[in-house]
């Protein structure tokens, strides 16, 4: 009898404890076949990997420590599937590898995470923000997504209002290299059909712990209104360069769901550099359309085109396109 509760007694805690911790694996993979035209109007066929979204797998998982209080983890392997090749050699979890708490006061984490200004990057793309989002193309921007060595917070929401923060340190001082680091914030807005966020993220490092970056500042203003049979959505972006060429870039776009598994969608973006100088600099813009059929809520397949055209000051034109077609499963 004794024994019988005992057994029963380390069931009984062994539960609690599974009850409290959980561990999830998790990823997605998506490849496409698509055919491009490059410099010097040389057209290239080729199978791609992350059309929509770059191939991964991870582990994630959380620890109830009570009070409302959870200690969490992400540690996130990206990879291409048309290769088999890693995301980045020599880096195991290249995507993302942090520790963090969160809980009422919000959540905050330490480790190779996105960066605050990352979270709302891709707001308001149309076209799934996909190699067929003009943006993607046209735009200058060269900001960096997960610098390593960040240290991030996100707050909880109010009233459906939302922020978060991210410094992400420098460590590359060296005696004649300052070390410093990215810096970026972001506000958002959910409510409705209405939602609306603005970032703004600086670098002024060379070279950052996990890639090479050039000193940038960008702001980013995204706007969407979902009517239902059509969301609107829109984005502007202001761009200063390292050699402080400053890019006004703006994009827009519709998606259409003509049923519960398939949605149409199409954009335009534009971009104007301004020199140092004063002087006009190139001008870009790019048109793209495709269409998106699920074929379950883990499945779904993709196709499209985009044309983008590049203008210099002298009126020299440079026109490329990208046709595609793919498919992305998510575990």
């Amino acid at each position: 009898m004794k024994k019988t509760l005992i057994a029963l007694a380390a069931v009984a805690a062994t539960g609690a404890v599974m009850a409290q911790s959980s561990v999830t694996l998790y990823g997605l993979v998506d490849v496409n076949l698509q055919s491009s035209k490059i410099t010097g109007g040389v057209r290239k066929n080729a199978m791609e990997d992350g059309g929509v979204n770059g191939s991964r797998f991870g582990l994630k998982g959380s620890e109830d420590l009570g009070g409302g209080l959870k200690a969490i983890f992400v540690l996130e392997n990206g990879f291409a599937v048309d290769t088999g090749a890693s995301g980045k050699a020599g880096s195991i979890f290249n995507r993302q590898s942090y520790v963090g708490l969160t809980g009422g006061f919000g959540e905050v984490r330490l480790g190779n995470t996105t960066t605050a200004y990352d979270d709302i990057s891709i707001a308001a793309n149309p076209l799934w923000d996909s190699i067929l989002s003009p943006a993607n193309t046209v735009w200058a921007n060269n900001y960096v997504s997960r610098p390593a060595n960040t240290i991030y917070y996100a707050s909880p929401s109010f009233a459906g209002v939302t922020g978060a923060a991210s410094y992400s340190l420098g460590e590359n001082k060296t005696a004649t290299t300052p070390a410093k680091g990215v810096t970026a914030v972001n506000v958002q807005y959910a409510g409705g059909p209405v939602a609306v966020s603005l970032g703004y993220q600086e670098s002024q490092m060379a070279t950052l712990a996990a890639a090479s970056s050039a000193a940038h500042k960008d702001t980013l203003l995204n706007a969407s209104y979902d009517l239902g049979v059509v969301k609107l959505l829109g984005s502007y972006n202001h761009h200063v360069a390292t050699n402080d060429t400053k890019s006004n870039q703006y994009q827009f776009g519709v998606d259409v769901p003509v049923s519960p598994a398939l949605i149409l969608s199409t954009g335009y973006a534009y971009s104007k550099d301004k020199l140092a100088s004063g002087a006009d600099g190139n001008k870009r813009q790019g048109l793209g359309l495709g269409a998106k059929y699920s074929l379950s809520k883990r499945t779904f397949v993709y196709t499209g085109y985009t044309h983008a055209e590049d203008k210099t000051s002298a009126g020299v034109k440079t026109k490329g396109d990208l046709y595609a077609i793919g498919i992305q499963h998510a575990f």
